[in-house]
């Protein structure tokens, strides 16, 4: 009997780290997928705009203008540095970090939610609950193995951790303290990170 207990209780606790751990994760990638959208929208914006913008002024003032030669000057400027900005975004593959950000935020805060669910509302079946923790598990570990080869930073994970905490209310393991705001604290688990903007 004991030993059926403990192990309820086994479960119940690795629930909610698993629920905190992939709420947190769920943060950073969505923190990815904001910033890359926003790089990719003003990319493909200059490339439509610049070109748009150009036919219009030399439309517009016609090609003899003398102002003609300046808004060229200033649209070969922009035309260069989204050439830039596209190289750049091949290179670092972008689009495809983008892609794989948003999965991993759906999936994860999928994972969190079934975590918290199989944590509150467990089966009556002891051996029900058991394997939906299994099933749970499995596909948990698939996910952190796809996410880990992202290379998500040790800094990523503190402020992760203190948004997945302050969510579900919970106190940090290490230094006791429910979070309360999204700016770091001294914690070595729940803080000493960078502030993050978009």
């Amino acid at each position: 009997m004991q030993e059926h207990k403990d192990r309820q209780e086994f479960r119940r606790q690795k629930c909610v780290e698993e629920m905190i751990h992939c709420w947190g994760t769920y943060s950073i990638f969505d923190h990815r997928a904001k910033v890359l959208g926003r790089r990719l929208f003003l990319l493909q914006s200059l490339g439509l705009a610049v070109p748009a913008a150009v036919a219009g002024v030399v439309t517009t003032l016609g090609v003899d203008s003398k102002l003609v030669p300046y808004f060229l000057t200033v649209a070969g400027i922009l035309a260069t540095v989204q050439g830039v900005m596209s190289a750049i975004a091949m290179t670092a593959k972008w689009e495809d970090v983008f892609a794989y950000a948003k999965e991993s935020m759906s999936s994860n805060r999928r994972l969190s939610d079934r975590f918290r669910e199989l944590m509150e509302s467990p089966p009556s079946q002891d051996h029900d609950a058991e394997l939906i923790f299994q099933v749970l598990s499995a596909e948990n570990n698939q996910r952190s193995d796809g996410d880990e080869k992202q290379q998500i930073t040790e800094d990523e994970k503190r402020r992760g951790h203190r948004l997945a905490l302050r969510h579900y209310q919970h106190k940090c393991a290490a230094c006791g303290k429910v979070p309360t705001s999204l700016n770091p604290s001294e914690c070595d688990v729940c803080g000493n990170f960078k502030v993050w903007s978009i």
